[in-house]
């Protein structure tokens, strides 16, 4: 049997969440967004390719001092999202290949960013 993806997506406060969380109490496999980024910012080589990129920047990075420094420098988002989309993705993938008929993905950007 093929594995069935599903994609939870939608906008703030429009119940992801909640969804997931019935999906999880019945024990089947999800992920979201927000851990798969949480993830990324942690590893070195996301640190990396932003002191790279973005040399200015102390290490390591936050999420929450990135997101201050974008207030700051709002044309470098680009600079951002072409490091880390590609990360969330191949860490997506290697969650989706975990063993199981079915996986289900929560984000808000699933059709905006091509998830």
């Amino acid at each position: 049997m093929a594995k069935i993806k599903v994609g939870i997506t939608g906008g703030i406060a429009s119940g992801k969440s909640y969804v997931t969380s019935i999906i999880k109490s019945n024990r089947l496999l999800t992920c979201d967004a927000d851990f798969l980024t949480q993830h990324v910012y942690h590893s070195p080589e996301f640190q990396e390719k932003i002191l790279s990129n973005l040399p200015f920047i102390e290490s390591p990075i936050t999420k929450a001092e990135m997101k201050a420094y974008l207030k700051l420098h709002p044309d470098n988002l680009a600079i951002l999202e072409s490091i880390i989309h590609p990360l969330i993705e191949k860490n997506f993938f290697e969650f989706a290949d975990r063993d199981s008929n079915f996986f289900f993905y929560e984000a808000s950007l699933i059709l905006e960013k091509e998830l």
